[in-house]
């Protein structure tokens, strides 16, 4: 752990705040707020390159999910060789089952190191106890109970809100029980937030609403409002996609005959026409 405070915590988060702070400052915008806001723009922008890889997974995913549908059909009795062929449908279209998770598994490291370097400078820098627009000290949490309604955990809420809206926009329409299973669980996620968001430093909780502002922006870019806003879009592969797809497709021409039989009145309708005149 001291390896980890010496070279991380110190060296990169206390170090680049601080640098930051110092920078803003010397354009008359003296803002420990603003500096957590731009290393969040920072650090997000790092790591573009994977979150991107891991969109381009998930997307290739979507597009696999007949094929994958159709194995799980043809081999539900075997586990075994389904899982083989899963594999072998993933290596032959480039998907990587866990990409999704990366862009998590990368955060959580910046968070933890993040989370102590706030501390560090919450009790060791002055300045840091300044109020940034409606929070009082980002060192501390934002809300406390006991001073409601004259306090509101807004950052909480904006944290909730946020993750929730990247969470829907990050999911696409699936056909597939496990997938919409785990979009059902992503659903907790912004709830969750909003829980470790009323308990850790404030200026944690303004790097998680950056962090999500970003890639909302991002996530608009690379595939659109997402789930967010379906508009009624069906899931591919689903029972009504399928049904709207052959609702949509051209009818067939009437068979000639049939048309001609219908044009064409039959002898015997001719004949009890004439008995009647």
């Amino acid at each position: 752990m001291a390896l980890w405070d010496q070279f991380v915590v110190q060296a990169v988060f206390v170090r680049g705040l601080e640098f930051l702070y110092q920078t803003l400052a010397s354009f008359n915008v003296p803002s420990w707020g603003v500096a957590i806001i731009v290393f969040t723009f920072i650090v997000k922008s790092v790591t573009l390159p994977l979150t991107l890889r891991s969109v381009r997974s998930m997307k290739r995913m979507q597009e696999v999910q007949p094929k994958l549908q159709a194995l799980q059909r043809q081999h539900k009795n075997d586990k075994e060789r389904l899982m083989q062929e899963q594999m072998a449908l993933y290596k032959e279209h480039g998907v990587n089952p866990v990409a999704g998770c990366l862009p998590m598994l990368i955060q959580m490291p910046v968070w933890i190191a993040l989370y102590s370097a706030l501390f560090y400078l919450a009790n060791n820098n002055p300045d840091f106890a300044k109020p940034f627009l409606w929070i009082a000290n980002l060192g501390k949490p934002e809300f406390a109970v006991e001073n409601f309604p004259r306090e509101l955990p807004i950052l909480a809420v904006l944290t909730g809100v946020t993750q929730w809206m990247t969470t829907k926009m990050a999911q696409q329409p699936s056909a597939d029980p496990q997938q919409q299973s785990m979009n059902q669980v992503m659903q907790f996620m912004p709830l969750m937030f909003i829980f470790f968001s009323l308990s850790v430093p404030a200026g944690l909780v303004l790097y998680w609403v950056a962090s999500n502002l970003y890639q909302m922006v991002q996530q608009y870019f690379i595939t659109g409002w997402g789930m967010l806003i379906p508009v009624g879009v069906p899931a591919p592969g689903s029972d009504r996609a399928t049904r709207d797809a052959r609702q949509s497709a051209p009818a067939k021409d009437i068979d000639l005959q049939d048309t001609e039989a219908v044009r064409t009145p039959s002898n015997s309708g001719r004949r009890r026409r004439n008995k009647r005149r």
